[in-house]
């Protein structure tokens, strides 16, 4: 993909912004009395130039993005565990859409997830009186991300979780940092060091490995096709909101998005299935709202807000460990066991993300 493809970053606008301007006198006030008896001073005059608060706050926001790229912004131990609820979150969503789908078709069920946890979120919005977006850069980034990140990614998501188990399922997903990851850097400008190639190599060498003995031993080939196109669509729309940064209200603007993608959902399921076709259910009633609620709206505008303030390829690492939960949900609740090139690739996954998460701060490598 093209650089083309997002569009230009606020980087270059605020180089642009920075300018040369005159000097002018501003009046200040009067200047302190020498004592209780004698008159005031006549008001002074001081110099500053015009729009100045203007450049201090591009220099502000110019600063913010150099720490978007570079890193400076520290997760800290708040980020830290807000990632891994986030991962958590997206692990368990897996196990869930098996259980809708026993009472609705693929896109159907993907569809109302994402219109019950974009109303969910509008509600909200407009209750708290949150500012929606503007601008036509804006919207044609949430119209990117509500097609990759909620129709394409769903639709993957479902369709590929009704071929595969959801362990499987779950650990093959982790491709998705590695595709964000290279986009981020052809695309966004952020370092991608030798330490991030490894890691990258590391994780696609380990997905492969997990996925391999299922293929193999007669899984859906179409059904791990789409889930990766499920995470491919993730990646582009994870880069989309990385490039709206902290301008836009992350509850806004995700109910914004999960509208666009229910929108194209429901066109996909009203022509290729028949939505009407439900069966209603506890454990489908169950699995809906906890999707769309803390699956979903939830978790989504969990990860906006550590998207604006960090670069992807330094919460990619994290994402590694969705595996560790996926494999444990598995053996769990559906008692699946792995073969050893299934431990050999999770031990890659794992040093994958030791090896990026142990990049130094500001590192080029």
């Amino acid at each position: 993909m093209s650089s083309g493809c997002v569009p230009e970053l606020p980087q270059a606008m605020a180089r642009a912004a920075v300018r040369t301007t005159p000097r002018t006198h501003v009046l200040i006030g009067p200047a302190p009395s020498s004592g209780s008896g004698s008159a005031a001073s006549p008001p002074t005059l001081a110099t500053r130039r015009p729009g100045s608060d203007d450049c201090l706050t591009e220099s502000r926001r110019r600063a913010h993005f150099e720490g978007m790229t570079t890193g400076r912004h520290a997760l800290g131990v708040s980020g830290v565990a807000t990632l891994l609820l986030i991962e958590l979150l997206e692990t368990l969503c897996y196990p869930l859409i098996s259980g809708g789908l026993q009472g609705a078709p693929p896109l159907t069920f993907a569809a109302m997830r994402a219109a019950l946890a974009g109303a969910a979120l509008a509600v909200y919005a407009l209750a708290t009186k949150r500012r929606w977006p503007r601008g036509s850069r804006v919207w044609w980034l949430i119209a990117l991300t509500g097609a990759c990140s909620t129709a394409l990614g769903f639709a993957g998501m479902f369709l590929g979780g009704g071929l595969v188990s959801p362990g499987l399922a779950s650990v093959v997903t982790n491709a998705q940092p590695f595709i964000a990851g290279l986009l981020a850097w052809r695309l966004l400008g952020e370092r991608l060091g030798w330490r991030r190639v490894s890691a990258l190599l590391m994780g696609f060498a380990g997905v492969a490995l997990v996925a391999e003995p299922s293929i193999q031993g007669g899984a859906s080939a179409a059904g791990i096709a789409w889930v990766v196109g499920a995470a491919a669509g993730l990646a582009v729309g994870n880069v989309a909101q990385r490039a709206m940064g902290e301008g836009v209200d992350p509850i806004a603007v995700t109910s914004c998005q999960l509208g666009v993608g229910a929108s194209l959902l429901a066109v996909a399921a009203v022509a290729t299935e028949q939505p009407a076709r439900i069966a209603w259910s506890a454990t489908f009633a169950v699995s809906l709202v906890t999707l769309a609620l803390l699956g979903t709206a939830f978790s989504a505008v969990l990860w906006f807000r550590m998207l604006a303030r960090h670069p992807i390829n330094r919460l990619n690492p994290f994402t590694f460990l969705s595996a560790l939960f996926a494999l444990a949900v598995g053996a769990v609740l559906f008692d699946e066991r792995l073969v050893p090139t299934q431990w050999v690739g999770l031990a890659g996954i794992i040093a994958a993300g030791m090896v990026a998460s142990g990049e130094r701060e500001g590192s080029q490598t």
